[in-house]
């Protein structure tokens, strides 16, 4: 179904349908603009040491981490947008 509105007019209309969470996964254009907008609350990124060459650069996100960690020596850190309550550790 094709629609027509703004993230922010589409995430409204699913909140209103009773939607409560939504995963946005996709490209830099399309992360960056949610980051930009503030339509993000929780975030997490992984970073790999393995490099493939040129490529398109990842959305900036211009907070610390709430919690970082490293598994198979990727990195993942968790970003908390400002102002959401109760969450301390992901």
């Amino acid at each position: 179904m094709s629609r027509s509105g703004s993230v922010a007019e589409e995430l409204e209309r699913l909140y209103a349908e009773g939607t409560t969470s939504v995963l946005v996964e996709g490209g830099a254009k399309l992360l960056q603009s949610f980051i930009d907008a503030g339509l993000w609350d929780m975030m997490r990124v992984e970073t790999s040491p393995l490099t493939l060459g040129e490529g398109v650069k990842a959305p900036k996100v211009d907070k610390i981490p709430s919690q970082s960690l490293t598994i198979d020596n990727n990195r993942i850190d968790y970003f908390v947008r400002d102002g959401l309550l109760g969450v301390k550790n992901l």
